[in-house]
């Protein structure tokens, strides 16, 4: 993972101010769990979360732009 990104105790963590989740930002990660992602956030990239298997929540925020 880089930016700053962490998983602790199964928990996703982005730090707030973030404006874009990179490409495969979480890939493979074998703990996450779940994730709030902050208001800040206006694009996730490519395959952010590919192959996280426990992953079961994931809080988007309003933020979030669909791209055309």
């Amino acid at each position: 993972m880089e930016k700053g990104y962490q998983v602790v105790d199964g928990v996703g963590y982005i730090p707030e101010g973030t404006e874009e989740v990179v490409n495969y930002a979480f890939e493979h990660s074998e703990e996450l769990r779940e994730i709030d992602i902050p208001d800040s956030v206006k694009n996730i990239g490519m395959a952010a979360f590919v192959k996280c298997k426990k992953l079961t929540r994931v809080t988007f925020p309003n933020s979030l732009k669909e791209e055309e």
